[in-house]
């Protein structure tokens, strides 16, 4: 079987995940507890492998032609504000003791702070609407996969320094 640009999704939003979340812990809000098994630098692989999956299963509903929602920049929006509110949800409502993480320098009794929240969206979205156009570039898939891999290294970059920007105007940092 031919694997379609779908399936080529998986390895660069992974990339992302570990990327933006180790530029997390590099900053100090975020703090992975030791008893995951395998590491890239300082998060565990199994953390980028699940943002991974639940990215590439919102981008199949955003393609599925039975559903309402297309791959237009409305749909996709709408999925990543769905997949946002569903980290919320686990964040909020189970122990992060299970998942063997802890945010650093939450107050005010929030169990997940909004940054965390704000970045996930724009940065799903973001990378939903990217790859909704790169996959109907006229390319290979290799190509395809470097613009990927290229893009999610860029809007890592983008994102985190809009967030930053964001907390130093509203007095945070």
């Amino acid at each position: 079987r031919q694997m379609c640009i779908r399936d080529r999704f998986f390895i660069p939003i992974t990339c992302l995940a570990l990327f933006v979340d180790n530029v997390v812990v590099a900053a100090g809000h975020l703090r992975y507890l030791p008893s995951f098994f395998l590491w890239v630098y300082g998060v565990p692989l199994c953390i980028g492998v699940g943002w991974g999956a639940l990215l590439y299963i919102v981008y199949w509903f955003a393609e599925h032609p039975k559903l309402p929602l297309s791959n237009d920049g409305k749909g996709l929006v709408v999925l990543s504000l769905l997949l946002s509110l569903t980290d919320f949800f686990v964040e909020s409502c189970v122990p992060t003791s299970l998942f063997g993480w802890e945010w650093v320098g939450v107050g005010g009794g929030a169990k997940v702070p909004l940054r965390n929240l704000l970045g996930w969206f724009l940065i799903s979205s973001s990378y939903l609407l990217v790859f909704a156009r790169v996959e109907a570039l006229e390319a290979g898939p290799r190509k395809k996969m470097a613009i990927l891999l290229i893009c999610s290294i860029a809007l890592s970059i983008l994102i985190i320094a809009v967030l930053k920007f964001v907390r130093v105007v509203a007095g945070i940092d």
